[in-house]
């Protein structure tokens, strides 16, 4: 509990002192409310965050690394596709992405639905070849039913007697809030 509670009093005292140039009465709101600041301490008075060398992730930032690389590549297919008026919205697609063995299981590490909402596509497939040194996109037609709440194009739209119109992370979402 203790190390949640540091954990988010460092992301809250980061956020509010970047965000104080653009959202001045905010941050400082912010700034007054967190527990430890006396009244004349002031969040414009406060240094940036600096950057803490042990809190660094080397094998995590290598693996993010090719995420954001393989999306420049989705990003690009979807916008070709965007262009020809084969799809409007980039949710309206699901993308198979063909990389390297090595590469492919980097970003299976990942999971296909955390790549499908960095990538902003309905579904993600991921496939290995080799001989493969830049990502090969191919934008596919979604599969299934576009879901009435997160929007996806998604197999499971419809499988809920109860909110047919949702996939099955929104209606375990919508059902758990009842």
């Amino acid at each position: 509990r203790r190390g949640a509670q540091t954990a988010m009093h460092e992301v809250l005292s980061a956020l509010a002192r970047i965000v104080a140039p653009i959202m001045p009465f905010t941050a400082d709101e912010i700034w007054r409310s967190m527990p430890g600041r006396g009244p004349d301490d002031c969040v414009f008075l406060s240094d940036f965050p600096a950057v803490r060398p042990e809190w660094a992730d080397g094998e995590l930032e290598q693996r993010w690394e090719r995420v954001w690389r393989v999306r420049a590549e989705v990003t690009k297919a979807l916008e070709e596709r965007r262009k020809s008026g084969a799809i409007g919205h980039s949710l309206e697609a699901g993308v198979r992405i063909t990389l390297a063995p090595a590469e492919a299981a980097a970003l299976d590490e990942v999971g296909a639905a955390q790549l499908a909402a960095v990538y902003i596509v309905s579904n993600v497939e991921l496939r290995s070849e080799d001989g493969v040194s830049d990502p090969l996109v191919e934008v596919l037609p979604p599969a299934g039913a576009k879901c009435g709440r997160c929007w996806n194009w998604l197999p499971t739209v419809g499988a809920h007697a109860d909110h047919p119109e949702l996939c099955a992370r929104c209606h375990s979402v919508v059902v758990g809030l009842s």
